[in-house]
This record gives C-alpha cells, sequence and structure tokens, in this order.
C-alpha cells in the first residue's frame, strides 16, 4: 500500500480573511447569480416575421431550410438604453443563422401609449433547422416544423410576445414556396419559459406540413402491389417444373428487396415500421410464403398424395386479398388520425 507523504501533500484551504480574488465586472450577464445583478426594467419583446421561403424539407435528415425576415420591437423605459438589445438566438439551428441587413434603431411609425419610443430590431435570415418528424403513419403524415427562437437575457428581463397589433401578422409566403412534397400552412407562434435553461424565455414558430402521398402511391406501393399480383403467373407453370415457378418466384421476391431500399433511403434510421414499410415488408413476406408452396406442390405432386396444392394455393389467394383489405383500412384509419392531429394543431395553435 503506497504511504501517503504527509510533508509533500496538503490540503488548500482558502482562509476567510483573504481579499477577494475576483473582481465582478458585469453585473447583468445571464451567467452571474442573481443576488448580484442590478435590477433591470422589464421589456416585453415583439415578433414579427415575413417567410419568403420554406424549402428543403429533409425527412431523412430531419431538417428544413428557412428564408425569412424577422422584426423585434420593444418599449424602451424611461430613462432608456438605446444601445440595449433582445439578443435573439434560434435554439433549433443545425448551423449558425445567416443574418443580413441587420438595423438597429428607433420605430418611425410606432409609439408607446404614453408617447415613449419603441424600439426595433431586424435583420434578413437564412437557416436550416432541425425537426424530430413522426413517421408512424408515412407517407399520410402531418408534420408540426419549428423555429425556436430564444435570447440571451432571463425571463426576469424579456418576454418573448407575437407581434399581432396595429394591423401587423407574420405570414409565409407560398407563392415564393415552391414544395412538390407537402401543403404549408402557418406561421402561428407560442411563448414559454425554458425551465432547465435558467428560465429563458422562447418564442415557438410553427408551419403545418401536410406530405403529399401520391408520389409514394403510385412510384412505390403501387408498383410493390403489381409485383404480388404477378407472383400468380408462377402458378401457370406445370407443378413439377419447380425450377422454373421458383425463378419466377424468386426473381419477384429480389425485385421486392429492391424496393424495402428505395423506401430506406426516403427514411431516416427510426425503431420502427411505418405504413410503408409494413406494406413492403408483408409483400416480401407474401412472396416468400409462394416460394415455400411452389415447392410443397412440387413435393405433393411426386408423392400423389393429399391435394396440397390446390389447398395451398386457394390458401395464398386468400391470403393475399386479407391483406390487402386489412392495410386498406389500416390506410384509411392512419389518414383520419392525421386529419385529426392536423385540426387539432390548428385549432391549439389559432387559440393560444
Amino acid at each position: 500500500m503506497l504511504q501517503r507523504d504527509e510533508a509533500r501533500y496538503s490540503r488548500l484551504v482558502a482562509k476567510s480573511d483573504e481579499p477577494e480574488p475576483f473582481v465582478q465586472v458585469d453585473e447583468n450577464h445571464p451567467a452571474a447569480p442573481n443576488s448580484a445583478r442590478v435590477s433591470v426594467p422589464h421589456r416585453r419583446v415583439y415578433i414579427y416575421v415575413n417567410v419568403f421561403s420554406l424549402s428543403g424539407i429533409d425527412t431523412v435528415a430531419q431538417q428544413f431550410d428557412c428564408h425569412f425576415f424577422i422584426r423585434a420591437m420593444w418599449q424602451e423605459p424611461e430613462p432608456g438604453d438605446e444601445e440595449w438589445q433582445p439578443n435573439l438566438v434560434f435554439m433549433n439551428a443545425a448551423s449558425p443563422v445567416e443574418l443580413s441587413e441587420v438595423e438597429v434603431g428607433v420605430c418611425p411609425w410606432r409609439k408607446g401609449q404614453r408617447g415613449e419610443k419603441v424600439m426595433q430590431w431586424r435583420a434578413d435570415c437564412r437557416g436550416t433547422f432541425r425537426e424530430g418528424f413522426e413517421l408512424q403513419h408515412f407517407p399520410f403524415d402531418v408534420q408540426a416544423l419549428t423555429i425556436t427562437v430564444s435570447c440571451s437575457r432571463p425571463s426576469s428581463e424579456v418576454t418573448l410576445l407575437e407581434d399581432c397589433y396595429t394591423g401587423a401578422k407574420s405570414i409565409l409566403r407560398n407563392q415564393f414556396t415552391v414544395m412538390t412534397d407537402f401543403d404549408l400552412s402557418g406561421p402561428w407562434m407560442q411563448g414559454e419559459i425554458d425551465e432547465e435553461m435558467r428560465r429563458y424565455p422562447l418564442l415557438h414558430i410553427y408551419f403545418i406540413a401536410q406530405r403529399r402521398a401520391a408520389y409514394y402511391m403510385w412510384n412505390i406501393a403501387l408498383p410493390n402491389f403489381l409485383l404480388s399480383v404477378l407472383v400468380f403467373t408462377s402458378f401457370a407453370i406445370a407443378e413439377e417444373d419447380l425450377a422454373d415457378r421458383l425463378s419466377v418466384t424468386l426473381t419477384l421476391v429480389l425485385t421486392s428487396v429492391a424496393f424495402k431500399y428505395m423506401v430506406a433511403q426516403e427514411l431516416p434510421r427510426i425503431n420502427y415500421l411505418t405504413l410503408l414499410d409494413k406494406y413492403v415488408l408483408l409483400s416480401f413476406v407474401f412472396l416468400a410464403l409462394v416460394g415455400v408452396q411452389n415447392t410443397l406442390a412440387a413435393i405433393a405432386d411426386r408423392e400423389r398424395s393429399f391435394p396440397i396444392a390446390d389447398v395451398s394455393r386457394y390458401a395464398i389467394e386468400a391470403l393475399f386479398v386479407l391483406i390487402h383489405v386489412l392495410l386498406g383500412a389500416l390506410s384509411l384509419h392512419y389518414m383520419f388520425l392525421e386529419w385529426k392531429k392536423l385540426v387539432r394543431l390548428k385549432e391549439g395553435l389559432l387559440t393560444n
């Protein structure tokens, strides 16, 4: 056992009579303790956005691009501090947001109720923002896209609110937004306080994106359905010609694998199956069962035993119908759930 050398190792303890080693130079810094801060007037900052384009909604990367104009206005208390700014930050930005044409100054067309001056900060913003997608019902899903605005000042000093006064209303210019995959609506705003980050104010800017499922239905679901139908052509080949039957079935199985890979390219690496995943996998399992049926039919033909060929063929046909009826009902159910989600999102955002 190592023996501790008390002569070489000693515990250093600061004495109470020693002078203070640090001098606080910024009492209003957000990291400073609350007890050390100088009282700062509370400001209500009103946010307005004009969204020029919302594009690049990437389901795999779970992010989207947005180009927008943002304006923050606040009534400056007396005595005022014209150098004060809200220091807005974008919490869910995937990379630093590019700001251009930044302006700070007195608003020439607004005043407080008692004639106080109103300050404004405005900028043109371009950025990529992260969003966790809910893809259980893909491709009939509805996504809420969010830009979360905060500031480097605590909520005791700043409250972030939507600017909807004197005719101001945040807008999304759909005429400049070319989206082939989604129908977009919004923006809506909701404010809150981040309890985990020292009670900083947050303002969420929401957009609702409803996916257009036609592309996936025509380019993935329909070809996959036709592959499942084509497997019945193997029943036209004589049962004793097992090699010819299996060549047809296994070719279709390999083609189904290619469709599964195609679906995987459209989705992130998630730990659950989407609706389209379920359909492609069930089609793959169905084709594999047809391959098993081909083999059993050939064996039964050689043994001249129980007519398993006819029974298994009828079972396969019934299974095909059952799979598609159930998946059709499941698709309608998922579409209804997403419609309810869309209505609930809009009602919840409109009432706040």
